[in-house]
């Protein structure tokens, strides 16, 4: 009978988590209660997708949920791909500091010595286009993108876009988001180094720390467990469309998994792609941003990242150098607001120290 009850217990222990929980002295409270709360979002059709958070650099949590293709329920895991959208500006920017340190580059420098043709651009530095303090329009934000955004465009077909419409505002003047900004850096890296993007990714930034998936998307093939996007409609997720994958480029083009993105974000603020002066350049703010990094604030902690939506892919990556907590979640089916969904992933784990 002894044995039988101990069975018992333990098959109650095992019952009650993924795969974190053995023994009732291993039990981790936090990783439960966030493994209940992302299973709940998940059966209330609010979240699906996969979440990692590491401390001091090491996987604290690293859970997947819900489907990365519908139509053939294959599921989500820890290795799921996603497009992360504008999480790439991150990314973009540590190049642009990159090529900064070495001399290629000075923050100063006019966007006419790249694209004289573009309006203002004499008047436009690097700096004010990583600050969003260009004025350069944001041609993804006009009526018309709708109509070819999931086609195919040339660097020229989208360059004749960008010049096609008048600045928001004189540059330097304001802020005000612009992915413009940073297709336009992308393909200034592209310039001054004789490579694309995507090779500037892979030898700049994935190879420097082992990120295996982390790079420049495509057609999304989920057999290649990559994920595709879903809307909630009457109840039910719905596909997504696909955004061509030429066009967000530096602004949008990179697709990854919650644990690499983990690993990137620990890395820059270890120095591991730009020294410590170019660091805490990056995060000083200008009319609400940095250099492709934000800096918001939870309870009395200070937490720097960025977010992204592409299509029906909704991400957020964080760090908090106080505690050395860093937070991605990626999801390719959303319908939850993405501030209140990190915060209350906090709220959970400040709750269970």
């Amino acid at each position: 009978m002894r044995i039988i009850y101990v069975l018992f217990i333990i098959s109650i222990l095992l019952s009650c988590s993924k795969s974190y929980l053995i023994f009732d002295s291993n039990i981790d409270t936090f990783t439960i209660a966030l493994d209940q709360y992302f299973s709940s979002l998940e059966a209330d059709n609010e979240f699906t997708g996969t979440v990692c958070i590491t401390k001091n650099g090491n996987q604290i949590f690293n859970e997947a949920y819900g489907y990365r293709c519908m139509d053939k329920q294959l599921i989500n895991d820890t290795n799921t791909i996603f497009r992360i959208g504008s999480i790439t500006k991150t990314f973009t920017a540590v190049l642009i500091v990159q090529l900064v340190e070495e001399g290629f580059l000075s923050f100063d420098d006019s966007l006419s010595i790249f694209y004289p043709v573009i309006p203002n651009a004499s008047e436009i530095t690097i700096d004010m286009m990583l600050h969003h303090q260009s004025g350069i329009y944001d041609f993804t934000s006009h009526p018309d993108y709708l109509e070819y955004f999931d086609e195919p465009k040339t660097r020229q077909e989208i360059l004749d876009t960008v010049i096609s419409y008048p600045p928001s505002f004189e540059p330097g003047t304001d802020t005000e988001y612009s992915n413009t900004n940073y297709v336009l850096l992308g393909y200034i890296i592209e310039d001054i180094t004789g490579k694309s993007y995507n090779t500037n990714i892979q030898e700049r930034i994935s190879n420097v720390i082992g990120l295996t998936n982390t790079l420049c998307g495509s057609t999304i093939n989920t057999e290649n467990n990559e994920s595709e996007s879903f809307r909630l409609e009457d109840g039910e997720w719905i596909l997504a469309p696909e955004t061509h994958i030429s066009i967000p480029h530096g602004a949008g083009a990179l697709i990854s998994t919650s644990s690499e993105l983990t690993s990137f974000i620990y890395a820059i603020f270890n120095c591991e792609f730009v020294n410590s002066t170019s660091l805490n350049n990056m995060l000083i703010q200008s009319g609400g941003y940095g250099r492709g990094i934000i800096r918001v604030s939870y309870q009395n902690k200070v937490v720097y990242g960025h977010n992204g939506i592409i299509n029906g892919f909704r991400g957020v990556m964080i760090y908090i150098p106080e505690d050395e907590i860093a937070l991605v979640f990626l999801s390719n089916g959303l319908d939850y607001s993405q501030k209140d969904l990190w915060t209350e992933i906090l709220d959970i784990y400040y709750a269970n120290q």
